[in-house]
Formats: C-alpha cells, sequence, structure tokens
C-alpha cells in the first residue's frame, strides 16, 4: 500500500457499514480519504475520531448536481481523485409482480445511474492527474447468480448487481479503448454483516418456505472489516496486475449462501 499514501480515495456511503469500515482502514494505510454520504452528522463524526486522515462531505449519489458539487469540492480542496470506491447502495424486497416502481427507481438510481455518475466524475480528475487511478465497485454474489430459493425476496436489488457487474466491464474496455492506465475493479460479497445486510437477511427469511432447512440466524456473516481488507488487498497488487472481478464468501457462510 505504499504507493498509495498520501493519494486521495473517495468513499460514497461511508456513513456506516462497508463504507465506514473502509474509510477508516484506508486512513490507516496514510490515505487522504474523503467520506460521502447523505447522513452529514455521521460522517462529521467520523471524521472528527479520524484526527484529520478522513474528511466528509454531505452527497446524495441519487441527485447527479449532489455529485458534481462533492467532486467540485475533492478537486478545489484535494487536488482530484486518486481512489474511487463506490460502496454507496440500498436494498428493498419489493417485488417484481407487484412491487412499487418508486422503490424499483429508488434501487437503480442508487445503484447503478448514482454509481456511474460517480464513475464519470471521479474518472475526469484521474485522467488529469496522469490517467492513473483505481475504482472499485462494490457489487455482490447475486450480481451473478440469482438463487432460485431466495429470488422472491430480493426484488430489484439482483438486477441493480447485475447492472454493476455489466457495467464494470463495459468500463474497463472503454477504458481499454483508449489507452488509460486506470484500474477497474468488481468486489462481490456475501452477506455481510450490516444493517443492509440484515434487512436483506431478514426479509429472505420472512419470505421463506416453511419447509425451507435454514438457519436463521447471522452466522457466517461476513463482516465489514472483511470487506475492507478486500478492498486493500486488491490496492496492493502490483502496478501491472489488475483484479477485474472477486467473489468473496464467509468460510463458514449459512445454508442458504451456499445457493450462490
Amino acid at each position: 500500500m505504499e504507493k498509495w499514501v498520501g493519494k486521495v480515495a473517495v468513499v460514497t456511503g461511508a456513513s456506516a457499514g462497508i463504507g465506514e469500515a473502509i474509510a477508516k482502514t484506508l486512513g490507516k494505510h496514510g490515505l487522504t480519504v474523503v467520506a460521502l454520504a447523505r447522513n452529514e452528522d455521521k460522517i462529521n463524526r467520523l471524521s472528527m475520531m479520524s484526527k484529520g486522515k478522513i474528511h466528509a462531505i454531505k452527497c446524495d449519489i441519487q441527485n447527479e448536481k449532489s455529485v458534481i458539487s462533492a467532486f467540485k469540492t475533492i478537486e478545489e480542496k484535494f487536488g482530484g481523485v486518486d481512489i474511487l470506491i463506490n460502496n454507496a447502495g440500498i436494498f428493498n424486497s419489493s417485488g417484481l409482480i407487484d412491487g412499487s416502481s418508486k422503490s424499483w427507481k429508488d434501487i437503480l438510481e442508487t445503484n447503478v445511474i448514482g454509481l456511474s455518475i460517480c464513475n464519470k466524475q471521479a474518472l475526469r480528475t484521474m485522467r488529469q492527474r496522469g490517467d492513473n487511478g483505481h475504482i472499485i465497485n462494490l457489487n455482490s454474489v447475486v450480481g451473478h447468480i440469482v438463487p432460485q430459493n431466495l429470488a422472491q425476496s430480493l426484488g430489484m436489488y439482483p438486477p441493480s448487481k447485475f447492472a454493476v457487474t455489466a457495467l464494470t466491464q463495459m468500463l474497463r474496455e472503454e477504458l481499454r479503448a483508449i489507452n488509460s492506465k486506470i484500474k477497474v475493479t468488481s468486489i462481490s460479497p456475501g452477506f455481510v454483516h450490516t444493517d443492509m445486510g440484515l434487512e436483506a437477511f431478514t426479509a429472505i427469511f420472512d419470505a421463506a418456505k416453511p419447509d425451507m432447512d435454514v438457519d436463521k440466524t447471522p452466522a457466517g456473516y461476513l463482516s465489514a472489516q472483511d470487506i475492507a481488507d478486500t478492498v486493500v488487498a486488491v490496492l496492493s497488487f502490483n502496478l501491472n496486475v489488475e483484479v477485474q472481478e472477486l467473489t468473496v464468501q464467509s468460510s463458514q457462510r449459512v445454508k442458504q449462501v451456499n445457493a450462490y
């Protein structure tokens, strides 16, 4: 990680869970971390606790003007972006048969469109700073395979993550076409023990059939720190290595996760 010391890392959705763990971990490795989130109070507390290693900017990635403003501030204060961790995302279990179109739009506007807008803004500054940098999109195992016995409880979430898989690949190809040195990685965790992970876990078991052989305890979850450590591992590879897709599961995962 020595090559990243003093560089600028932007983490979206940094107010809690995986994003908070990533921001803290990158700060400990000597990076200048900019934490973006809608919850201004939480990221301000995170910034104050970091003793100057983490800087907070309020940003709603569903709002393009908010994203543009945040990245403009980052350029003015820190000179631009070297690493972008696209962590912000939402989950709801609104089904595709009779679910709310508002809930579908919320997921797609955050998990797909908002992520893409952040990529665009970060790439603009990365290219200005020597066409180097690294974008990491936090994806999901359900962005690759939808488990049949759980699909009814996941709604628009898997489609949004399948989109992240495709757009990560497309972005990499566009960068390759212009001979860019910027790297793009998709990290796809299984269940992670965060508020959103527990929400998804609850939705799955609420929809489960009585005869399903399931373990309703959260044992076997990954921790937020597990994902932060995975991000560090990806960033630690030599410059000639690009980790394109990485799937991460608990070694003691619960029975449902075996379906992935």
